[in-house]
């Protein structure tokens, strides 16, 4: 409900990082408003492909089909509106993911999600200010919400709020949902796992080129170790 309240803010507000949406996101594929399918190119041609989507292009006011090579814009994808597209069975109205996410999230206003979780309305928007104005923003989560029911939903709200304020391919940027440390010991792990005779050679030749590449790259033996001992595991 935090997460959700301030991402309302986010986009009632129009706070959001509106070239990465286009960029990044799915929230400009294009939406069927008869069904809430996604189109497809499969319902504008007879024999067309389920796995090819459509955006719509603002600058040339038609149907689009994004790049399967290449993120980088060279259109501009509509994120609102409502557009009217011919399939083979007719006319129909397609909207953006993004207006159907608006239309979720309406009802999470400050208030109302205060009621849920316990966070006072000005708390949320202070908070949501907060990460909108942050050169940059990352959250772990370790192994948090991974243990509640619906804890991937919880996680998925928590990363719309980052990707909304821009919060995603750049240093400092990013959203963890499960991290783990290099333990200690790792080195007599690895010493341990060559006395094991059966296994020594063979894994030395198979993770041993790994082992000194990455060794070379990073100038650590811890981090070189733990990704031998991560590979053999």
């Amino acid at each position: 409900a935090l997460a959700n309240a301030m991402a309302q803010i986010i986009i009632s507000e129009k706070l959001y990082n509106k070239h990465l949406l286009q960029e990044q996101t799915d929230l400009t594929f294009l939406v069927r408003t008869d069904n809430g399918k996604l189109l497809r190119e499969s319902d504008i041609k007879k024999k067309g492909s389920e796995l090819v989507l459509y955006r719509w292009d603002n600058k040339k006011n038609k149907l689009e089909i994004p790049s399967q090579s290449s993120l980088k814009l060279h259109t501009d994808p509509a994120l609102e509106g409502e557009f009217k597209v011919k399939t083979h069975k007719g006319i129909i109205s397609v909207r953006p993911v993004f207006e159907s996410l608006k239309e979720q999230l309406k009802e999470f206003t400050p208030e109302k999600a205060s009621k849920i979780c316990g966070v006072a309305p000005e708390t949320i928007r202070e908070l949501t200010k907060m990460l909108v104005t942050a050169k940059a923003a990352t959250n772990t989560c370790t192994s948090n919400f991974s243990k509640f029911y619906h804890g991937d939903i919880i996680m998925r709200s928590q990363i719309l709020t980052f990707v909304l304020a821009g919060h995603l391919g750049k240093k400092g940027d990013g959203f963890s949902t499960c991290s783990f440390l290099v333990a200690d010991g790792s080195n007599k792990m690895l010493y341990e796992l060559q006395l094991t005779k059966d296994l020594q050679y063979e894994y030395m030749f198979k993770y041993g080129p790994s082992f000194w590449k990455t060794y070379f790259e990073r100038k650590d033996l811890n981090q070189a170790t733990y990704k031998y001992v991560l590979d053999t595991y």
